[in-house]
């Protein structure tokens, strides 16, 4: 009886490689389309012909356009937490140990955490910009609103006020419809000031808005 071949296994880094290839191209075709028209134009098939792939190896990454723009709302948001994280001096929830954050601590979070929005919308302005200018204005609130609401339970200036759900969901909308109104016109074109200057403003309106909520809970 002659011996069987032993079966060979695909090694785990080339997969990865190659799932990490293959996701590039496809992203890569997202935004390419996304700069010619309007999201709900975007389909599978353009996406798979221009990244010169088959949509069933689409359908091995995500379940749709939504799907994939959900992950790539996912990613940008991430990295504004990330960058936030790599700035000097914040605050992890775990190091205030149950201690209520006073207002100058509040305000430096936030004044931190929208240097660093700021700074990752900069280095991803042209995706960044396709997305206000492409996507639906509901759309793309609906699909920040869900990425944001994942990190905040853990990290972030709101994780450190240890507000009720109620108050954390009404925080958020209040913090991300403003964000939204107020970089909006920089993202469009629309107005000389400096990022840097808005994120500012925005932290200026938002540590005033979330404190009256925290003092509410501390009662």
């Amino acid at each position: 009886m002659a011996a069987t071949e032993p079966q060979k296994h695909e090694e785990p880094r080339h997969r990865d490689k190659r799932v990490a290839k293959t996701r590039l191209a496809i992203t890569t075709a997202f935004w390419e389309l996304l700069a010619e028209h309007e999201l709900a134009r975007v389909t599978i098939s353009g996406i798979a012909r221009c990244a010169g792939i088959d949509r069933k190896t689409f359908y091995l990454h995500y379940r749709s356009v939504d799907d994939l723009v959900a992950a790539l709302v996912d990613e940008l948001v991430g990295a504004m937490y990330d960058e936030y994280e790599r700035r000097p001096g914040y605050h992890r929830v775990e190091a205030l140990a149950g201690r209520e954050l006073a207002p100058a601590e509040l305000a430096f979070e936030v004044r931190t955490f929208y240097e660093a929005v700021a700074s990752v919308i900069e280095r991803t302005d042209a995706h960044c910009r396709l997305l206000v200018r492409r996507m639906p204005p509901a759309t793309l609130y609906a699909r920040l609103y869900e990425a944001v609401t994942e990190e905040i339970q853990v990290r972030g200036p709101l994780s450190l006020l240890e507000l009720e759900e109620r108050d954390l969901r009404a925080a958020t909308s209040y913090v991300l419809g403003g964000a939204l109104s107020l970089f909006a016109p920089w993202l469009y074109g629309e107005t000389s000031l400096s990022l840097r200057t808005l994120a500012q403003q925005v932290a200026e309106l938002t540590s005033e808005g979330v404190a009256g909520l925290a003092k509410r809970g501390r009662r």
